[in-house]
């Protein structure tokens, strides 16, 4: 639409701060017709222009050049004045902490643009007064003669090894006192018996053990010379370093028995420990303890001991494994399955299966025992009103094993529903009824009705000749209104 009224020009020159000349034209496109963009005005060419989406796009990038650009520029600018106020601060003399603190940046960067400007380094400072002060207290430490421990304990160090550390680094070429009672000549033997290999150590063991037996000590004094507290570590040793030399026999007890013992040992013969104790009216502790006592003295041998506590163990396991089967095979008799009983006694199935072929108890096949359980079961759950999904809940299994069942078995599953559904809609059904035989008297219409109770006209007319209000007039119409 084209129109050359002045109104509208001088209202659009003016909102746009544009001048017009006389006799222009201005074209109004509708909103939501066209598909071309609306021009703007550009303040370059001082006029109305339609913007290209390419050259808005041109433009902008045009202008990030220029943002880039100048943005460039700036941290240039500013890097080069960071190297400048370095360069002086060098010239000052100042310390590289003391420069990266001025610029706030790190030590490390600092130290990277000195290098990269080819700039030597200042030498760092002296210790900080704490380092110098601790220093004096170790060089006074050290001129009173205290042990290494002392000093580094008062220095504030954890372990003289931080302290070694801290004198090659703080105070060099100075040396911590030795040990006491160590003198150069001890240094000197501990490290020629340091650069000695293994063998050579072991040799030299071995020939100052032999010299220390031909001149006759004995084990405490050959101990307390090599520093060897274990006895049976030093025995080894000595037969390590002297092997013909002979050993001595241990000395046993004597073999006399007190009447207790010799009863004790009549009756290990054929008896356990806790019926020697009930006979003797002893504790079976004090059985034991009897029994170890005579075996050390060598009155019993071993090997009778070692079979009453046999014979002991065999009777108990023996008890207990009688027990246990009896207890198995009645629990299997009164119907509980091999899994029932493993999980209450805490065992394996095939432990209770052995049990019960031990002990010669017929196994079931439980699957064909529990097909024959279900299949007597399924008339009773559904005489109950229980449905499929119910069922195969109640026995733990698939919905297709309780079908597959009620198909061998020829049961109907769903008759208890449909009776259910059947007395449901019988229900619903005679309160429908009702409902029709109040509306019908009341004189509503069919359709009003089928309305109202949101069923159609054919089952409310199925309904009232049901009824028999056919024949009553009333204010009852059928059809329209």
């Amino acid at each position: 639409m084209t129109a050359t009224a002045p109104d509208l020009i001088a209202e659009i020159a003016s909102r746009y701060g544009a001048s017009v000349a006389p006799g222009a034209t201005v074209q109004r496109l509708p909103t939501g017709v066209s598909s071309r963009p609306y021009p703007v005005w550009d303040e370059g060419k001082r006029q109305l222009i339609v913007p290209d989406w390419k050259e808005e796009k041109a433009r902008m990038h045009r202008a990030s050049v220029r943002m880039g650009r100048k943005r460039a520029d700036t941290v240039r600018a500013q890097a080069e004045d960071k190297l400048q106020r370095l360069r002086d601060m060098h010239a000052q003399g100042m310390a590289v902490a003391a420069m990266a603190e001025a610029l706030g940046i790190s030590m490390p960067y600092c130290r990277s643009l000195l290098s990269r400007e080819g700039l030597k380094m200042q030498v760092e400072p002296g210790p900080k007064p704490e380092t110098l002060a601790r220093i004096a207290l170790v060089r006074d430490l050290i001129a009173k003669g205290e042990r290494r421990d002392a000093i580094a304990k008062a220095a504030g160090f954890a372990k003289v090894q931080y302290l070694y550390h801290f004198m090659r680094r703080s105070m060099p070429g100075e040396a911590l006192p030795p040990p006491p009672g160590r003198t150069k000549a001890d240094h000197a033997a501990a490290g020629k018996v340091r650069s000695m290999t293994l063998q050579q150590r072991r040799a030299a063991k071995q020939e100052r053990i032999r010299a220390m037996v031909v001149a006759g000590a004995d084990e405490a004094q050959i101990g307390a010379e090599l520093g060897v507290v274990n006895l049976r570590h030093l025995r080894r040793l000595i037969r390590w370093a002297v092997p013909d030399l002979p050993r001595p026999k241990p000395k046993r007890a004597g073999s006399a028995l007190g009447e207790r013992d010799a009863q004790i040992a009549a009756l290990l013969q054929h008896k356990t420990y806790a019926e020697i104790a009930a006979d003797l009216s002893l504790t079976r502790c004090q059985v034991q303890t009897a029994v170890r006592r005579m075996q050390k003295a060598g009155a019993i041998p071993a090997e009778v001991a070692r079979a009453t506590r046999a014979r002991r163990g065999k009777v108990q396991v023996e008890r207990r494994c009688l027990e246990t089967e009896a207890e198995i095979s009645a629990a299997y008799r009164a119907g509980r399955t091999v899994a029932q009983i493993a999980a209450d006694r805490g065992i394996g199935p095939s432990r209770v299966q052995k049990v019960l072929r031990r002990a010669g108890v017929e196994m079931r096949d439980w699957r064909q025992v529990i097909a024959d359980q279900r299949r007597a079961e399924l008339p009773v759950l559904v005489a109950r009103g229980m449905g499929g999904p119910e069922i195969a809940a109640h026995w733990g299994c698939k919905l297709s094993t309780v079908w597959a069942i009620a198909a061998a078995e020829r049961v109907d599953l769903d008759s208890a529903a449909r009776a259910r559904r059947r007395a449901e809609f019988a229900a619903r059904h005679a309160a429908q009824a009702e409902l029709v035989r109040t509306m019908v008297l009341r004189g509503d219409t069919d359709t009003e009705i089928s309305r109202i109770l949101k069923i159609s006209r054919s089952t409310v007319q199925r309904m009232v000749a049901e009824l028999g209000l056919q024949g009553r007039r009333g204010r009852y119409r059928g059809g329209e209104a």
